[in-house]
C-alpha cells in the first residue's frame, strides 16, 4: 500500500509540474503555435502492469458441508502479465487495454473516452493471514495459513474495468509542420467491474461466468506523442479504487475493495474530422 501511494503521489506531482509549465508558458507568450480546430476520433490498443493494495476478502455462502461467513484480512495480490509467449498467443491473453475516444473540442483539448482495461488479480498463496467469522457453525478468529485447499482466489480473465472518462489534453510542444506533438492528458472517470472470477473456497471450485460485480472509479495521467497527425504513442498511469460487491463464488458471493496502480503503454490512430 505504501508503495502504491508513494508512486501515485510522485506521478501526480510530475503531471502537476508539467501542467504548471504549460500554463506559465502560455501566459508569457501568446504567440505560440497555432492550435488545431475541429474534432477527432481515436482508437488505441496497448498493455499494462499493475500493483494492488491489500484488501479484506469477505466470503458468504454454503456448500454441502454447511454455511459460512468469514473474512480473510489484509490479503496481498499481484498481477499476471502473461507476456512470456507474446508472439505465440492471441493479443487478448496478456493484460491489455482498448480505448476509444472522441475529442469534441480540439482547440481547447476536451474529449471523452471509453475504455476496457483487462487487468488480472491473483491472491498470493500460502501466506498467513488473520481469518475471522464462522465456518460450518464454528467461530474462527485466528491467524491461518491461506493455502489453496482453504482459499484460492483470482480475477484472471480478468479484473476488467469498463470505464467512461472525461479527457483534458495539455499541449506541451508542437512542431511548426504539425508532424510531431507532445501532450499531457488527465482523465478522471468511472465505470463497472466485469470479471470472470476463478475461486476455490473450502474445497469447492467455481470459474466464472463473466458477471457485473461492482464499480470502479479512478483517474489517469498520461503522455502522448502524435506523429504525422494520424498516429500516436501513449503511456499512462492510472490510480483506481475497485469495489467488488457482487463477486461470484461457488453457491455464494465475495466482497472486497482495493486500490490499483496501473501503468499502460499503447499505440493508436487519430481520425480528424471537422477541419
Amino acid at each position: 500500500m505504501k508503495l502504491i501511494v508513494r508512486k501515485s503521489l510522485r506521478s501526480f506531482a510530475v503531471l502537476l509540474s508539467l501542467s504548471s509549465i504549460v500554463v506559465t508558458a502560455r501566459a508569457q507568450d501568446n504567440s505560440g503555435t497555432k492550435e488545431k480546430k475541429g474534432s477527432s476520433f481515436y482508437i488505441m490498443w496497448g498493455y499494462n502492469r499493475d500493483h494492488y493494495s491489500r484488501s479484506t476478502l469477505h466470503f458468504t455462502g454454503s456448500n454441502p458441508n454447511g454455511d459460512y461467513d468469514f473474512k480473510v484480512l489484509k490479503v496481498r495480490a499481484h498481477d499476471q502479465p502473461d507476456m512470456d509467449n507474446f508472439f505465440r498467443t492471441p493479443p487478448t491473453v496478456p493484460q491489455y487495454n482498448l480505448n476509444i475516444g472522441f475529442m469534441f473540442n480540439e482547440k481547447k483539448g476536451w474529449g471523452i473516452e471509453g475504455s476496457w482495461n483487462h487487468l488480472k488479480y491473483v491472491m498470493n498463496d500460502n501466506e498467513v493471514r488473520h481469518v475471522k467469522g464462522e465456518i460450518y457453525g464454528q467461530r474462527i478468529d485466528q491467524d491461518t495459513l491461506i493455502s489453496p485447499d482453504f482459499v484460492k482466489f483470482e480475477h484472471t480473465n480478468g479484473n476488467n474495468y469498463l470505464m467512461l472518462s472525461l479527457v483534458k489534453r495539455l499541449v506541451l510542444y508542437e512542431s511548426k509542420n504539425n508532424y510531431v506533438r507532445f501532450s499531457g492528458l488527465i482523465k478522471p472517470g468511472g465505470g463497472v467491474l466485469i470479471p470472470k472470477t476463478d475461486s476455490r473456497v473450502l474445497g469447492y471450485h467455481n470459474d466464472g461466468p463473466f458477471k457485473l460485480s461492482g464499480i470502479v472509479v479512478g483517474v489517469t495521467g498520461g503522455l502522448r506523442v502524435d506523429l504525422f497527425r494520424y498516429f500516436f504513442l501513449d503511456t499512462g498511469l492510472q490510480v483506481a479504487e475497485a469495489f467488488y460487491t457482487w463477486g461470484k463464488i461457488y453457491n455464494g458471493k465475495v466482497r472486497h475493495n482495493f486500490l490499483s496502480l496501473q501503468y499502460s503503454y499503447a499505440a493508436g490512430i487519430n481520425i480528424p474530422i471537422g477541419y
